[in-house]
């Protein structure tokens, strides 16, 4: 994908799932051309029973304050 993530915190909880704050993604060329995806925070939950088979099926993805270009 050739871009630049930063992140203010992350955390992980089983029935609340992965939580990113201050999730922002670049352009292609870096942040001097700003982001390209910014949030003030990213949101993954995974199905609780597929998760403890060893699968990963995402049952939602949530963004709070998105900004996009």
């Amino acid at each position: 994908m050739d871009r630049e993530l930063k992140l203010d915190a992350v955390s992980v909880g089983l029935f609340k799932g992965l939580a990113l704050d201050g999730f922002q993604l670049s352009e292609k060329s870096g942040f001097e051309a700003g982001a390209f995806v910014a949030a003030e925070r990213l949101t993954v939950k995974p199905f609780l029973l597929p998760l403890l088979r060893g699968n990963v099926v995402i049952k939602s993805v949530g963004l709070v304050k998105p900004e996009v270009k």
